[in-house]
């Protein structure tokens, strides 16, 4: 019985003593990525390369052509200055290459300003139709 207890007590000894033997082996990769520290991964960031506007300044009515303006979202900043003594009408629209209207700019009487957003589908050379009665207009396209 004494030899009983005695071996009982060593496997004990042997299992609990030794804390090494309680967490799972370590493969060697593991053991490999634990030593080496991980590289320092460079993020890269997109590039977003910013526009320079296109302004185009006038007065009364006018076909402006806009050359090289670039696809995607576009906004169109306007302001017109109504020189008359009777509020006058004042608009803009924006047309394609093949002349088919892709949006209107402005459509106001009298002194205004604004902004409009349009997706322009091909890059390329554009047309901005304006009516104005009288006075100066401006427009910015980014």
């Amino acid at each position: 019985m004494a030899v009983g207890i005695i071996v009982v007590v060593f496997v004990l000894a042997g299992v609990l003593g030794n804390p090494d033997q309680s967490q799972p082996p370590v493969s060697t990769e593991e053991a490999k990525k634990e030593a080496d520290p991980p590289e320092k991964k460079t993020e890269k960031k997109a590039e977003v390369k910013k526009l320079s506007p296109i302004t185009v300044k006038g007065s009364g009515s006018d076909s402006v052509k806009v050359t090289g303006l670039r696809s995607g979202l576009r906004t169109f900043t306007y302001t017109y200055q109504d020189d008359g003594p009777n509020k006058g009408h004042f608009s803009m629209e924006l047309l394609d290459s093949d002349g088919r209207t892709l949006g209107l700019i402005g459509n106001e009487v009298g002194t205004t300003k604004g902004a409009k957003s349009i997706r322009v589908a091909r890059e390329g050379d554009h047309v901005v139709n304006v009516s104005a009665n009288r006075g100066s207009w401006t427009l910015e396209i980014t």
